[in-house]
C-alpha cells in the first residue's frame, strides 16, 4: 500500500481498511477467471480458500467461516484538543 499513497494516509485506519476491503474483493473476481460473475459463483471462490490479508493474516470464509480481520493498527491522533 505504501507504495502507492501518499505519505499522511500511511498509518490511516481507513486507508488500511479501504486497502484490505479492495484487495479482498478483487481477489474473489480473480478466482473467477472466465466464469461468470453471479454472487453464487462469486461466494464459491470466497469460500475456496483463505485470501492473505496483506497487512498480515488471513481472511477465511471458507466451510461456512465469515473470519476476517481481528487486529488493525492503533493510531493516536495528536492535537490541540484533547477529549
Amino acid at each position: 500500500m505504501n507504495e502507492w499513497i501518499e505519505d499522511e494516509y500511511d498509518n490511516n485506519v481507513y486507508a488500511m481498511t479501504g486497502w484490505i476491503a479492495g484487495q479482498f474483493f478483487t481477489e474473489g473476481l480473480e478466482r473467477l477467471e472466465g466464469e461468470e460473475v453471479t454472487w453464487d459463483s462469486y461466494m464459491t471462490a470466497l469460500e475456496s480458500e483463505p485470501i492473505k490479508n496483506p497487512f498480515g493474516g488471513i481472511i477465511d470464509y471458507s466451510n461456512g467461516s465469515r473470519m476476517g480481520t481481528q487486529e488493525m493498527n492503533l493510531s493516536k491522533i495528536a492535537g490541540e484538543d484533547t477529549w
